[in-house]
């Protein structure tokens, strides 16, 4: 899989589904097997799905005999097959069974053979990194479960106001493992998408989908794409009048959602059959299989390239937002007081493209601080429409640390949390890409800097600097 060619396979041995068409797939981690289940291939039942196990080195259909899978057929939308980090076949059935096999590889009379070495009863979702994941309705929470130690990972908290039926809901974790999506239907019939951190378990970006003329009874497509700083959240569903797809990308790293025609650039990249896992673009026509890079596609490299100006590209800059952190906490230790700004006093901050204008006013009536930020964009002195957050410092005492990163994004820390701002040029405003506080109920004024410390030190564990 490292040539930049496109790898083409013929499963001649074998034939799964009988000639019929592959309608979903999965592999393994080093991709020697995949997993085929065709919804042409059916029987009695419609929503029953045959699924086949293929070695790709030798192209040769591989048997798994073990009570409630013999008959192997899946139950579409309910039923799930991953692979697992240590090569392990992980495949959960529904009814009747409502049980997860677990099954390695091992070598019987000088033959392989995948062997089923475990089996959980629970109602849950495998993920295709083998994790499992199982829901609660009461209290309304997802938790995780590594298949391979079979111990308890995280746990997430849904929003209790969205009344999920999560039956027919999606899961998908990106390619490190770090963020976990989760999408599912409303009360409302509205689509809900949110993102955790599986670090922290917190939600760090949602979205609700309400447009009538989405048809989003059925997702098209909901996953991970690309790698590393260059993955993107892939959502895309139906518009019921022109029948076309429409497909939006979440960008994990700066909390940021292109809609369209911004993501028109996938239609170019993508056919209709396709499938993506990370990096690999997926086509199957009939038993015909291709595989290619999306990182190798210039158009989705550029497309990657003008967004950043367009979005700020915050957590491109962990190296930066480390040292200030670094740097921030190192005075503190060394007994060094912290950056003051004073009521009624504006100071500028110079970046590449754009300058900052930072002004701090003090209310005596509500006993806050409310800083108010500006840009200016140097080629024209054009001024950019401000922002405002409030601060629980005295009038005397606020504290407010602040530096402008390379990619002339902002970044402001006070005794109210950590924010970045970013220049949003399309829309010409000054938005803010991301907040984090420690949860600090109560804000005493003459501990300003102790709050301020607090920030950085979870900021920092949150963002794994250590």
């Amino acid at each position: 899989m490292n040539s930049s060619e496109p790898e083409e396979l013929i499963v001649e041995d074998h034939t799964p589904h009988r000639g019929k068409k592959i309608s979903e797939y999965v592999f393994s981690l080093n991709m020697q097997y995949i997993v085929t289940w065709s919804k042409d291939d059916q029987l009695l039942d419609a929503n029953k799905w045959e699924f086949a196990v293929i070695d790709i080195t030798n192209k040769s259909r591989q048997i798994l005999n073990v009570q409630g899978l013999k008959d192997n057929n899946l139950l579409w939308r309910f039923d799930d097959i991953a692979f697992l980090e240590n090569g392990d076949l992980a495949i959960a059935r529904w009814k009747p069974v409502y049980r997860a096999y677990i099954f390695s590889k091992l070598k019987i009379s000088g033959k392989y053979q995948w062997t089923c070495k475990n089996s959980i009863d629970c109602r849950f979702k495998i993920n295709k990194n083998g994790t499992l994941f199982m829901h609660s309705k009461r209290p309304h929470i997802i938790t995780q479960w590594n298949l391979i130690t079979r111990k308890f990972e995280m746990q997430y908290i849904l929003n209790l106001n969205l009344r999920a039926d999560f039956d027919y809901g999606w899961i998908e974790m990106n390619s490190d493992n770090k963020l976990l999506a989760i999408a599912f239907y409303t009360e409302n019939k509205s689509l809900a998408v949110y993102v955790y951190s599986t670090k922290s378990g917190i939600e760090i970006v949602n979205k609700t989908f309400s447009d009538e003329n989405f048809d989003l009874s059925d997702i098209h497509k909901f996953c991970f794409i690309g790698s590393r700083e260059k993955e993107r959240l892939l959502i895309s569903f139906q518009n019921k009048q022109t029948k076309n797809y429409i497909t939006y990308i979440l960008n994990p790293l700066t909390y940021t959602l292109d809609e369209p025609p911004d993501t028109n650039v996938l239609h170019d990249i993508l056919s209709q059959n396709y499938g993506v896992i990370n990096d690999y673009i997926i086509e199957i026509d009939k038993n015909y299989l291709l595989i290619k890079r999306l990182s190798q596609n210039e158009s989705w490299e550029n497309h990657l390239q003008s967004k950043k100006r367009y979005v700020g590209s915050t957590f491109f800059n962990t190296k930066e937002i480390k040292q200030f952190i670094q740097d921030t906490l190192d005075r503190y230790k060394s007994n060094q007081f912290l950056t003051q700004s004073y009521s009624d006093v504006s100071k500028e901050h110079p970046g590449e493209a754009y300058t900052w204008i930072v002004t701090n006013k003090y209310y005596k009536y509500s006993k806050e601080n409310r800083t108010l930020l500006k840009a200016q964009i140097k080629s024209n002195l054009k001024k950019i429409p401000s922002d405002i957050f409030n601060s629980y410092d005295s009038a005397d005492g606020y504290i407010l640390e602040i530096k402008v990163l390379k990619n002339d994004d902002i970044i402001l820390v006070s005794s109210s949390g950590i924010r970045i701002f970013s220049v949003n040029s399309e829309k010409c405003s000054v938005e803010l890409i991301y907040f984090w506080n420690e949860d600090i109920k109560e804000i005493s004024t003459q501990k300003a800097q102790q709050f301020i410390i607090k920030h950085l030190f979870s900021f920092k564990n949150k963002l794994d600097l250590d």
